[in-house]
């Protein structure tokens, strides 16, 4: 029998949170900027200081902070889906995250997205599971993060990546076995109650579903999807 209408949407809407990343690295790539006329040489000297030739820098100004630390750099991205933006860090082993709390200052193209994007940001390097605060220099806008648990988050979602490709197949026992491995890793991932809890909306178990649902809008209450399947859910 074919899928309930809402129940396909939210299969539409779940396989949507899962997009593309837009990172890019550089190396030696400089372009003088007027905000940049004064680096952040205390910043500078700590990431030289803590880090070997080839560790990799997320940064704001990522040419910048590869011209002056002889690092490699990628650009702190954005992605709203916080396990996809971690991901990427991750999977670029990235040891540090350099991060300016209003992100360009200088009007772009990039501008809104960047503004959209510092919030996020900001909020994501306080989780504890995931980043330690590591330096701030007085009179210098960026913060340092180190990662935490890269290897284990990774090891998580690589389950979580193979719950998509179930999904996408409509195997929903496929789904299910992918989360559930991806849950039994201990690996942090924000959103895993969301795909439990959809993927049980989707199985007909309207009681786990809404346990799981719940608990993902207590982690992300911005977040639409989790609060529109709980709906669908206590409508039951």
């Amino acid at each position: 029998a074919a899928r309930p209408r809402a129940l396909a949407g939210a299969t539409v809407a779940l396989l949507a949170t899962f997009c593309a990343f837009d990172g890019v690295l550089a190396w030696h790539a400089h372009a003088i900027r007027p905000n940049e006329n004064v680096p952040p040489r205390r910043t500078i000297a700590f990431i030289r200081e803590h880090t070997r030739p080839g560790d990799v820098l997320a940064a704001r100004y990522r040419e910048t902070f590869a011209w002056h630390t002889s690092r490699f750099a990628i650009d702190v991205g954005f992605h709203p889906d916080p396990d996809a933006w971690f991901h990427e860090l991750a999977r670029h082993r990235v040891r540090y995250v350099v991060n300016h709390p209003e992100g360009e200052t200088m009007e772009s193209v990039r501008q809104d997205r960047l503004r959209a994007s510092s919030r996020l940001i900001l909020e994501r390097l306080e989780d504890p599971s995931r980043f330690r605060f590591a330096f701030r220099a007085e009179g210098e806008p960026f913060t340092v993060h180190e990662l935490l648990g890269a290897e284990a988050f990774e090891r998580g979602y690589a389950h979580l990546l193979k719950f998509h490709e179930a999904l996408a197949a409509d195997d929903l026992p496929g789904a299910r076995a992918a989360l559930e491995a991806a849950r039994k890793t201990g690996a942090a991932i924000t959103r895993l109650p969301f795909y439990l809890g959809t993927t049980e909306m989707l199985s007909g178990r309207p009681k786990e579903a809404r346990r799981r649902l719940e608990e993902a809008v207590l982690r992300e209450p911005a977040f639409a999807p989790a609060r529109r399947n709980l709906e669908r859910v206590l409508e039951k």
